[in-house]
């Protein structure tokens, strides 16, 4: 019996520590909202619940969300045009990272991603290819490390650090696009509506050509101008 309490009392406690943590990240915030332990009474868990639900709400109410689009053009970890062109003829990955310090990202706090796309800026399709159409189509995988950074709320304690670090479970997308007309087959939707659960995009993206498309040797690098990624971002203004 008492290993049975025990056990049911170990997976609440389990429970409430992943809504903590997801409460943290919502947050952006370093201290838990409730202390938890496998060992405190019912009483105390129904009050802990409470208080999650209530410091959830008053957050949402003193934090104004808006949506942005960023944009970046960028040959990531390629030298140049010329050495992105030779990574993506040989079927290498390109490494993008999103540094919180760049000035892009100035001015704005707690960004979360909803969407990703990306284009080979400038690639065309090959003059001796017949396709056209979804035939043009291209699959670009966009794939996240496990590591993620989140620009502080505006408020923190002075001598606080401007960003935080997180880990969590590294996402892949799929976005695929017509090289001929750039039409959007498949878009880089995270397909997650949860406000907690929406990830930075500070992170390292790796982008790859996946197969059931065009590939690199059916395309025109003549006039490649680099990769164009582009993300739509939940934002809070830095004032």
């Amino acid at each position: 019996m008492f290993d049975r309490l025990l056990s049911i009392r170990s997976l609440v406690f389990l429970d409430f520590y992943m809504y903590s943590e997801a409460y943290m990240f919502h947050a952006l915030t370093d201290k838990p909202p409730v202390n938890i332990s496998p060992v405190k009474p019912v009483l105390d868990y129904l009050e802990d619940a409470a208080r999650f639900q209530g410091n959830v709400a008053a957050f949402g109410s003193r934090v104004m969300v808006q949506q942005r689009k960023f944009s970046i053009l960028t040959c990531g970890d390629a030298v140049n045009t010329s050495s992105l062109r030779d990574k993506l003829l040989k079927n290498e990955s390109v490494f993008v990272s999103l540094d919180p310090k760049d000035a892009m990202f100035a001015g704005f706090s707690r960004i979360r991603v909803s969407k990703a796309r990306c284009y080979l800026e400038g690639a065309s399709v090959a003059p001796d290819s017949d396709a056209t159409g979804e035939g043009a189509g291209i699959r670009l995988f966009l794939k996240t490390s496990g590591r993620f950074y989140g620009i502080n709320l505006p408020g923190r304690k002075d001598g606080a650090a401007p960003f935080n670090a997180f880990v969590g479970d590294a996402r892949a997308l799929l976005f695929e696009y017509s090289v001929e007309d750039r039409s959007i087959i498949c878009d880089g939707e995270y397909g997650q509506n949860l406000d907690y659960t929406r990830q930075s995009p500070l992170t390292e993206w790796e982008l790859s050509i996946g197969a059931g498309g065009l590939q690199a040797r059916d395309l025109d690098f003549t006039n490649l101008k680099g990769i164009r990624m582009e993300f739509w971002c939940d934002i809070t203004l830095k004032i």
